[in-house]
């Protein structure tokens, strides 16, 4: 709870924080770790909102969200920093497909 609360009061670093006790006390808690993920990539940790949300797919394959914003992130990453460029925005991509699989045709509704 108190991580969505910093998040929604754009508290980055309390966020992460709060997230972190949560995924500290319980490594199967896919939410914890994206919300760690929302948190890390407005501090411009993208490598490690990567991670995180990696964690969360890897924990939750069905969770749309993490899809979803592991590819933002990863679009967001290859803008910013251009090293892997091609490979993050192939990932991405994939992500993106993946999230419009899952929240099927009613994203247009």
């Amino acid at each position: 709870l108190l991580g969505n609360v910093a998040l929604a009061t754009a508290q980055w670093a309390e966020a992460v924080t709060n997230f972190g006790k949560v995924v500290s006390m319980n490594r199967q808690f896919a939410p914890g770790y994206v919300g760690m993920g929302e948190a890390l990539a407005n501090l411009g940790l993208l490598q490690d909102s990567t991670n995180a949300f990696r964690t969360a797919i890897r924990l939750q394959p069905s969770n749309d969200y993490a899809i979803f914003a592991l590819g933002r992130t990863l679009l967001r990453s290859s803008d910013q920093f251009g090293d892997n460029a091609t490979q993050d925005a192939e990932e991405a991509v994939a992500a993106m497909k993946k999230h419009m699989e899952l929240i099927g045709p009613t994203w247009a509704a």
